[in-house]
């Protein structure tokens, strides 16, 4: 009698969906198949898979495919089937009254028709009796769809340690695993060491990097990021900055040292516009990359720098990390935020730190250390894996032969501007030219006054106290005897001041209007001797002094000073000429001057507006008062 199973039960055992049985039935690639109660049945003899199995061992079977996978269980129907035929030709053979023997020589003569051992027959009935389909399964390699044949917690406990950034050895996670599967009789299924290895291989690359290397490798290797269109930015809109440390030794002062550079680079066409080789990267070195880039190239509308102490100071952008933060934008408000960016009317975006895709100037430096420093004698590598073996820094040839930082440097501004910036790049949006070659495609340069340029790229303070002695900075007071500092005490203001001069600064408020340059306060040694004409001065300084508070009523202002202090200021300003402040000056592009014409065309039309009385008048009528009292003076003096 034929035996049949459901659509279900055979897409089940066959692996197949219950549709596309159904659609093999409808259309006769079944033989056999019959509808009942408006469902087809599947005959079990259409396929030694369907006869190995009873309707009672199907869900069996589905578990067990998705356990250890198609192909495994495949073959394990496959045996079971062959064993089931084996106990049909056992027991016909032991019904048989002509055959003489038992069991043995039955599946002996069985296993020779069917091209398999006794003994491989006889383990796997045991093994079919002991654990039904599972026990037929081919243990050996991982099956498919299966992490590994490790007990899952044993496994989670190898991972436990084998994910740590102390990043421990294989070997070492397999000896603590097998330790605490003996010391607390777990009874895990632990398999050999190699296989181990070959489980590893099965873990995501993200995982491994991220719990192993850590979260700055993980951004920098696996991470996605997003495809910038290079045709979206023009050249000369925005610049990149950064600092890298070269892989290479040279010499300053009597020692060695691994210089550093600072650059800026033009983010359309690679180009490095502006570049400063040094020591150490400071707010020094970052201004004079950037006055170079300025001076040869014009500014840019925006620049793109780092998170780093430098870049991101105070000095650069007007705010704190903190006050960065808190404004929770990529963008800066120039409005709310002034800096050095703000008064070129630059706009400023911070990158992710140590984020070589969010900053496209991380390829220069390891181009440059592929393509040049490593020309270097003195190459040191990114590492002690990488450092040549003879490199011998206690040479005296080595020494003598040796780059100075001087000399270091001017190789470096050759090779950027000669072979970098004039080769041909194959990077995206280049087409086979030069970074200079697409940088000169630029339409607008926007060019400034050498002394606006000057000024803007000296070093600005922070936040300083105008007090008694004027404004206290690095230790130096800073104009003493200003009348307009005076005035000022208790104010905030701002100062800046060339790196190479600290004989007087520049203060502002904090809205950077320019208020006085005030001149260093020289100090007097205790005892000297001061002249009769030094000391008249003095008190004359001190007089004028009080009567400037008096003028503005803040009494207390302005401490007492002794006469002998004061006849400092009188001979320093004998000897020390006054120096005017000056007042910069932008030099107009296209788009300036159409913004100056619009802004004149509305300010004719606001006198015209004032001429016919439809807005009120703009006269400070306190200025009558003041001329009043001038008369009345004036009145009583006659």
């Amino acid at each position: 009698m034929t035996s049949y199973l459901t659509t279900n039960d055979a897409a089940s055992v066959l692996g197949k969906t219950p549709d596309h049985i159904g659609k093999l039935c409808r259309t006769g690639k079944i033989a056999g198949a019959a509808i009942k109660g408006g469902q087809w049945l599947v005959p079990k003899n259409c396929d030694p898979k369907l006869m190995a199995v009873t309707r009672d061992e199907v869900e069996e079977v589905e578990a067990v495919r998705r356990e250890v996978g198609a192909p495994k269980v495949d073959e394990a129907l496959r045996r079971l089937g062959l064993l089931k035929k084996m106990e049909n030709f056992v027991n016909n053979y032991l019904n048989n009254s002509d055959f003489r023997g038992g069991r043995t020589e039955a599946v002996a003569a069985f296993a020779v028709n069917n091209n398999a051992s006794p003994a491989t027959l006889n383990r796997w009935v045991a093994r079919f009796k002991e654990h039904g389909l599972r026990g037929l399964v081919d243990g050996r390699g991982r099956p498919a769809g299966q992490l590994s044949p490790i007990h899952p917690k044993a496994w989670q406990t190898f991972l436990h340690y084998y994910l740590d950034p102390r990043q421990p050895k294989v070997k070492q996670c397999y000896n603590i695993l097998t330790y605490l599967n003996a010391r607390d009789n777990r009874g895990w299924q632990i398999p050999s060491l190699s296989t181990i290895y070959g489980l590893i291989k099965e873990i995501p690359q993200g995982v491994k990097v991220l719990h192993r290397e850590g979260s700055r490798a993980y951004e920098s290797k696996c991470s996605p990021y997003i495809i910038q269109d290079p045709d979206s930015v023009e050249p000369g809109e925005v610049w990149v900055g950064d600092h890298s440390q070269f892989n290479c030794w040279v010499r300053y002062r009597n020692q060695w040292i691994c210089p550093w550079i600072t650059s800026w680079q033009d983010l359309r066409s690679r180009a490095i516009v502006g570049h400063s080789v040094n020591a150490g990267p400071n707010q020094t070195t970052i201004l004079r990359a950037f006055k170079r880039g300025a001076e040869a190239h014009g500014v840019p509308d925006a620049v793109k720098v780092d998170n780093g102490k430098d870049y991101a100071s105070e000095m650069w952008v007007g705010a704190t990390k903190q006050k960065r933060r808190e404004l929770k934008k990529g963008y800066l408000d120039e409005q709310l935020v002034a800096g050095i960016y703000a008064l070129l009317n630059i706009e400023v975006s911070f990158a992710i730190p140590y984020n070589a895709k969010a900053k496209r100037i991380e390829r220069f430096f390891d181009t440059m250390d592929q393509q040049f420093i490593k020309t270097i004698p003195t190459y040191c590598g990114k590492d002690t894996k990488r450092r040549p073996e003879n490199l011998n820094l206690d040479s005296r040839k080595t020494i003598a032969e040796a780059y100075s930082l001087e000399e270091f440097a001017e190789i470096v501004e050759e090779w950027i501007e000669t072979v970098y910036n004039r080769k041909a790049h194959t990077g995206e949006g280049m087409e086979g030219r030069s970074p200079l070659e697409v940088f000169n495609t630029r339409e607008i340069e926007q060019v400034l006054e050498p002394e606006q340029l000057d000024l803007l790229c000296r070093v600005w303070s922070g936040e300083l106290t105008v007090g008694k002695n004027g404004v206290r900075f690095r230790g130096l007071w800073y104009g003493q005897y200003d009348h307009t500092l005076l005035a000022m005490q208790g104010k905030k203001v701002r100062v800046s001041y060339d790196p190479d001069d600290l004989s007087e600064v520049d203060v502002y408020d904090l809205k950077y209007k320019y208020i006085t340059t005030a001149g260093q306060a020289k100090l007097m040694a205790y005892g000297a001797k001061v002249s009769d004409e030094d000391l008249r001065e003095g008190m004359k300084q001190q007089r004028r002094a009080k009567k400037i508070a008096k003028e503005y009523r803040k009494n207390g202002l302005v401490r007492h000073l002794e006469p002998e202090a004061l006849a400092v200021k009188a001979h320093q300003e004998r000897t020390v000429p006054q120096v005017k402040p000056f007042k910069p000056r932008v030099v107009k592009t296209a788009k300036a001057a159409a913004s100056e014409a619009a802004a004149a065309k509305k300010q004719k039309a606001k006198k015209l507006k004032k001429a016919v009385g439809q807005e009120p008048l703009d006269f400070d009528f306190s200025q009558l008062k003041g001329q009043k009292n001038a008369i009345e003076d004036w009145l009583r003096g006659t």
